[in-house]
């Protein structure tokens, strides 16, 4: 599925695009471990 949220981030911003990885992958492990309980 998709996840659409409000921007917070500027992608015009290097700094701020950076986060969207770290983000994204702490997204993923979140949900791995819904997906466990």
């Amino acid at each position: 599925g998709v996840l659409h949220v409000r921007p917070i981030l500027d992608m015009k911003d290097p700094a701020q695009a950076a986060l969207i990885r770290p983000i994204s992958d702490a997204v993923a492990a979140l949900t791995a471990l819904r997906r466990t309980a």
